[in-house]
């Protein structure tokens, strides 16, 4: 299957970037979410884009960064966000990718009030990628 060409599809019918907040609408945008992370997948797979695909990268990012603000989708955007995460590897994609997944487990924790697994690695990763990228020449 051709993922990239499922998630054109899907970005087109959601025309031109999330700004409904109805169940369709967010459904709509998570298939988006999981076409990007598919495709990600897919490269990391067959080895195309090494490192990541920058443009795959910002179209997940707008769209769970919509979804992020509700509460409901909070445990299906931490899979999407931790497998994405995994097929990127650059390091300035990787970053933006690791923050947006830093919000999501904060959220979760703040909801259910007791700290999940795992956020103390994603902060320690975080700090060691912007020190990283800080000391590399430009």
């Amino acid at each position: 299957m051709d993922y990239r060409e499922e998630l054109q599809k899907a970005l087109e019918r959601a025309g031109g970037g999330p700004s409904a907040s109805d169940g369709e609408s967010l459904e709509s945008y998570w298939n988006i979410c999981c076409g990007c992370v598919l495709a990600a997948e897919q490269d990391e797979e067959e080895r195309r884009n090494p490192g990541g695909d920058a443009s795959l990268v910002r179209t997940f990012l707008v769209y769970a960064t919509w979804l992020e603000g509700y509460d409901h989708m909070l445990d299906r955007l931490y899979m999407a966000a931790s497998r994405m995460c995994d097929a990127v590897s650059a390091p300035t994609l990787r970053l933006q990718l690791l923050k947006l997944y830093r919000q999501v487990l904060l959220r979760m924790e703040a909801r259910c009030g007791h700290d999940l697994n795992g956020a103390d690695e994603v902060e320690q990763e975080i700090f060691l990628l912007e020190r990283q990228l800080s000391w590399e020449p430009r």
